[in-house]
């Protein structure tokens, strides 16, 4: 790198001395020129003179001027070129001076990694006891390694068999969880069979009370009218069962009086259907809020289907409304006067009764003929 800085360098100076040459070159072009003019001049002033015309004597002044103008440019040039060997010779010492500790400092170096060396070859000795050592380290340190590995295989295997029984357990979990889920809505379908049944057989029992209440009143108003009437006699037997078959007929027919009544409510709002009580021959609503306003029942009505008969249609007083928390039975003329005596209640005077069929759907409808709440009641 030195070496061909210095080429540099010497190619620099080179140029700077061309640069020199062709400077001078130039100058003596110039002498030539100037001396070239001042003999046209010279001429042009003979000529003139001797045609006897006046013309201003102003050689001496281009003669001197030219001459200040030759000193100035040599003597700048002579400056700019003693800077600039002055340059290059600082520039070369310099130069000098960086290699000359360059190669101290590299001569240093290798004198110490020579006695490094040297140390190196004394403690040979020592160098191999310490590569046996290291050696017999790294040996233990490999049977340890393989040790701990055969561990840590036992572990895994002993993970992986963990996670087989975890998940057979949870399989068993899972197929027991299945057998108690179905086992459960086993329950839940007899309950709700039971359920059924126990709204049928109310049902029935409250039909046959009041076929039994009847009876009771049709025999006192036969031993009132015949005192000597015997109870066991074939006549009151039939009278009895005649009697006896009108309100089967009147309120539940034969062949629904056996079956079994599912019931289903649905609503959209607060207001629904509590039930439709076929024994009291009433409709009752009921508002599921728990505080708030009055509910507005002005153009609002009931309608009613019961299997293929006409629909009854109830519409409800304008100025009712229903508080929250309140319930409301709708009877109808065929309603019983136990039925009358029970606060809250309207009473249906243009509907003769609620009607009993096989299937009866009760809707309520609001005042914008929107459906707020349905129930069906089917005999199976």
């Amino acid at each position: 790198d030195l070496l061909k800085e210095l080429e540099g360098l010497k190619n620099e100076l080179d140029n700077q001395q061309l640069e020199r040459i062709v400077i001078e070159n130039e100058l003596q072009t110039l002498r030539e020129h100037a001396a070239f003019q001042d003999a046209i001049h010279q001429a042009q002033r003979n000529e003139l003179m001797s045609l006897g015309t006046p013309v201003l004597d102003v050689s001496g002044f281009y003669r001197a001027e030219l001459a200040r103008a030759i000193s100035d440019i040599r003597q700048d040039f002579e400056v700019l070129s003693q800077s600039q060997v002055n340059e290059l010779e600082e520039y070369y010492r310099f130069k000098t001076e960086q290699v000359r500790a360059e190669l101290e400092a590299e001569s240093e170096r290798k004198r110490l990694l020579a006695s490094e060396g040297a140390i190196e070859s004394m403690d040979k000795t020592h160098l191999t006891s310490s590569l046996r050592d290291n050696q017999e380290m790294f040996s233990l340190l490999q049977a340890e390694n393989q040790e701990l590995q055969s561990q840590l295989d036992a572990i895994f295997a002993d993970l992986e068999y963990i996670r087989r029984e975890r998940a057979r357990e949870t399989e068993g979990y899972d197929l027991e969880s299945a057998q108690l889920r179905a086992l459960i809505d086993g329950k839940q379908e007899a309950i709700d069979g039971l359920l059924e049944n126990n709204v049928s057989l109310r049902f029935e029992l409250s039909t046959y009370g009041r076929l039994l209440h009847v009876e009771e009143q049709h025999l006192n108003r036969m031993e009132q009218q015949s005192p000597s009437l015997s109870l066991t006699s074939p006549s009151l037997l039939a009278s009895s069962g005649s009697y006896q078959s009108q309100p089967t007929v009147e309120r539940v027919p034969s062949d629904l009086a056996t079956k079994k009544m599912t019931v289903q409510k649905t609503a959209r709002g607060p207001i629904s259907f509590d039930s439709v009580d076929l024994e009291l021959d009433c409709v009752i609503l009921v508002n599921e809020k728990y505080s708030g306003d009055k509910q507005s029942f002005e153009k609002w009505i009931i309608r009613r289907q019961v299997d293929q008969q006409p629909e009854i249609v109830y519409q409800f007083p304008s100025t009712f409304s229903l508080r929250p928390r309140q319930t409301i039975r709708i009877l109808t003329k065929s309603s019983p006067n136990t039925a009358r005596s029970i606060s809250d209640t309207l009473v249906a005077d243009k509907i003769e009764t609620w009607g009993i069929g096989k299937k009866m759907v009760t809707r309520l409808i609001d005042n914008n003929n929107e459906e707020k709440a349905i129930i069906t009641q089917i005999f199976q």
